[in-house]
């Protein structure tokens, strides 16, 4: 595989704590120029406009930040507000210069700030746009304001002011690409590191678990057969102790299954064999598995085979897997007494396998997560239970025969998985 999943999930993190960062900054950058305008008003100097008007000026600039920094949804984040908000910030200082002086006032410099920024934090192309934009500004001003020195003059300031943004430009693009190029092998770096130590683990995980399966399948024969021989005169409580010993082991066995098909499915070493298979066949195969556990809770497996053969391109063994770890959440999450209906249907080209229950049912704030590696649904009465990876093994075993898995789901009345196969021939 390209690269783990973690290792994604990470560069996204790291470019999106990049704009978190550039909004602080941006933010403290912006109230300090409004703050510091509002000083200069104070100061004996001469404006081309009343001070209240500046004052009503700041006070806008003043609302739209606030606005922009803290009432804007965080999702907003992105490469594109950064870019708008360069653009208002150069409208602003704009002004900043008209009202000032013009192509002869001090606020020109905060323009070379503004290119300083936008290089550490906006793309090629949004920043030559601004340095282009700020360039166009300050020679409309120099062309067609200021008009009590030559136009000689005005243009000198103005080619100026355009060589030092053209050289600040230049040098800071400069600095902030390299830190970006050694960022970026930094980056290489941990992430070849990071698929180095999870080949390394699903190697590992997979000799632990084939190295496992054969003493745990000698050891549930073993188990079964000495259940077989029960009699009357064995105690209950060996009785019992055999029974729990049998239980055990299967979870074992489960857990081994689970971490064998993680390690396969993320290694890109998980092989399937699709052919042809009749899903009444494994639909009540696999529902036979489960007779005697749902039995422990009185539950009832309800499934009515369907009168035609419906064949569908899969893995045989792959999608009773697929059914049993959906069943077996079925009954694990089911109270005593449930009922648990399975059924399929065809449109002609798609198979939908339906396993519904009336059980507990998966909270709100846990949808979201459930075909999540190792992730388990918390309950503020009860232990979670399983490993975590049955449900993601299961989403990727559907996803990589043709089809998809989904479910709804209500709090305390219960859950409807879905999942899809492509059908082996023509139905229609």
């Amino acid at each position: 595989m390209d690269q783990p999943a973690y290792a994604s999930e990470l560069q996204e993190a790291q470019e999106r704590e990049k704009h978190l960062r550039f909004e602080k900054v941006a933010e403290k950058s912006t109230y300090l120029v409004i703050f510091g305008g509002l000083l200069l008003t104070f100061l004996p100097l001469s404006f081309p406009i009343q001070r209240g008007s500046l004052y009503i000026l700041f006070t806008l600039a003043l609302l739209v930040a606030f606005f922009w920094f803290r009432l804007l949804p965080q999702s907003f984040i992105s490469p594109l507000k950064s870019f708008l908000y360069f653009l208002f910030s150069v409208s602003f200082i704009y002004l900043g210069v008209h009202f000032t002086n013009g192509i002869q006032s001090f606020v020109v410099f905060i323009f070379y700030l503004s290119v300083l920024r936008a290089a550490a934090f906006i793309n090629l192309v949004g920043f030559v746009a601004i340095v282009l934009l700020i360039t166009t500004l300050l020679l409309i001003e120099a062309y067609f304001f200021n008009t009590y020195l030559s136009l000689d003059q005005r243009l000198s300031l103005w080619a100026l002011h355009a060589w030092a943004l053209a050289v600040i430009a230049i040098f800071g693009r400069y600095i902030f690409d390299k830190e970006q190029k050694a960022e970026s092998l930094e980056e290489s770096a941990k992430l070849k590191t990071a698929k180095q130590i999870d080949a390394v683990k699903n190697e590992f995980v997979f000799l632990i678990s084939k190295k496992l399966k054969k003493p745990l399948l000698l050891l549930e024969s073993y188990l079964a057969t000495a259940l077989k021989s029960v009699d009357q005169n064995w105690s209950k409580e060996l009785s019992d102790f055999l029974s729990k010993a049998s239980e055990n082991s299967q979870r074992l066995a489960n857990l081994v299954n689970d971490l064998s098909d993680l390690s396969s499915v993320e290694s890109q070493k998980l092989s399937l064999e699709k052919k042809p298979v009749d899903l009444n066949q494994v639909v009540g195969s696999t529902l036979s598995d489960f007779n005697m556990r749902a039995a422990e809770k009185n539950i009832t497996l309800s499934y009515q085979p369907t009168g035609d053969k419906v064949l569908v391109l899969a893995d045989q063994s792959r999608l009773h897997e697929i059914l049993a770890n959906l069943v077996d959440n079925a009954i694990k999450y089911s109270p005593n007494s449930a009922v648990i209906q399975v059924s399929f249907g065809h449109d002609g080209k798609i198979a939908q396998v339906n396993i519904k229950d009336n059980g507990l049912g998966i909270p709100d704030e846990a949808k979201n997560h459930l075909f999540e590696k190792f992730y388990r649904v918390n309950r503020s009465n009860s232990e979670p239970k399983g490993t975590g990876l049955g449900l993601f093994v299961t989403k990727e075993l559907v996803e990589r025969q043709g089809g998809k898995v989904w479910f709804e789901s209500k709090v305390n009345e219960g859950t409807n998985f879905h999942f899809t196969l492509p059908l082996a021939g023509n139905y229609g």
